[in-house]
């Protein structure tokens, strides 16, 4: 049975609930926090619920679809007042994932000043941002209670007075019991949305350019996006289509994950890697570019790092981690170890006192 404690409350604003880093990580604070708060997860836009959440958390999604577009700011800014309306400061915590949710969720707040904590989930330099959102991030952030960032490299790109806000805390990371579970098939295996930052692409074609000197691995990619349509076209174009294999979203993905050989990342940018982490998590050796947002756990004693962008590092990458079954075993050893340090619960625990902080309870 549920135990609430008191009426305390915690919201969390997010995009959408679909298969994405940050809403995972939502997804698990949401569900552990159920069982001694009352949590409500409230989205700017409808959608997919991806991730199993708690029969005790309220989903409420403040999407309309036929909003015109430069009334969305101000619809959403509203509608998130009517929600904050009556709140007692002493009872409730707003967390906010994502830069552009954060800066409509502190506005929304400046009339009634509740506890707030944000969260920057990807590399704010390289993120895409535009102009309103780096300007907006710079005025607003430092009224946010508390700052998340995953990692230091994160932090330090904003200003010292937003810095002092900050704490780094690394993703949750929750996995099945799967790190004795054998190899199923020589294969490399990507997870991410395809889309442009996730370079899937590139990932394709250099598989293509060595498909041949290792005959017996494949690829498969599991995650959905724009770019589908376009990556199955390349995969046909290239002729791998028996090779390469564009597998969607799926349930079981720690499964599907950890029955290939070799795990592979090929990202531009990343805030943090969920599922890069995973796969460390599950001892798997990995290949992943060499990202600033993760340096703090990602080296070349656990990942085969290389250069973002490059085909050749990846290609030559792949061929030796195919060929060399003790580089493997040591990076995947390695991975694992490193990995035991970012348990979950010792994450959710600094989320705890966060909250606590927030509400002011000691």
């Amino acid at each position: 049975m549920v135990n609430i404690m008191n009426d305390r409350q915690i919201i969390f604003i997010s995009g959408k609930l679909d298969k994405g880093g940050g809403e995972r990580v939502i997804s698990i604070l949401a569900n552990h926090f159920s069982y001694s708060h009352r949590v409500k997860i409230v989205t700017l836009l409808s959608g997919d619920q991806e991730y199993e959440l708690n029969k005790a958390v309220e989903v409420v999604h403040l999407s309309k679809k036929d909003t015109l577009r430069f009334l969305k700011l101000p619809y959403w800014v509203f509608k998130l007042m009517k929600i904050f309306k009556g709140l007692k400061s002493s009872k409730v915590v707003i967390v906010s994932f994502i830069a552009r949710v954060n800066v409509i969720t502190l506005l929304a707040n400046v009339f009634f000043k509740l506890p707030v904590i944000i969260s920057e989930r990807n590399d704010p330099g390289k993120d895409g941002r535009g102009i309103f959102t780096q300007i907006a991030t710079r005025i607003l952030y430092p009224g946010a209670d508390r700052i998340v960032f995953q990692s230091a490299y994160a932090r330090n790109l904003f200003s010292h007075k937003i810095q002092k806000k900050g704490i780094v805390i690394s993703n949750p990371i929750i996995i099945n019991h799967l790190y004795e579970t054998e190899i199923v098939e020589q294969a490399f295996v990507n997870v991410g949305r395809l889309a442009p930052q996730k370079n899937q692409k590139l990932l394709i074609q250099a598989f293509s350019k060595i498909s041949n000197s290792i005959p017996g691995y494949k690829l498969y990619i599991y995650g959905e996006g724009p770019l589908r349509d376009s990556l199955e076209k390349l995969i046909d174009n290239l002729g791998v289509s028996d090779r390469v294999f564009l597998q969607g979203n799926v349930d079981d993905i720690h499964v599907k994950v950890k029955g290939c050989e070799i795990f592979i990342l090929s990202s531009n940018y990343e805030g943090q890697s969920n599922a890069l982490l995973e796969a460390m998590a599950l001892g798997m050796p990995c290949i992943a570019t060499d990202l600033p947002g993760q340096s703090e756990i990602v080296s070349n004693d656990n990942v085969f790092l290389i250069k973002a962008g490059d085909m050749t590092q990846m290609s030559a990458a792949m061929v030796e981690m195919a060929n060399d079954p003790v580089l493997r075993k040591k990076l995947a050893e390695n991975a694992h170890e490193t990995m035991k340090k970012f348990d979950s619960l010792s994450v959710i625990r600094k989320w705890e006192e966060l909250v606590k902080e927030a509400m002011g309870h000691e």
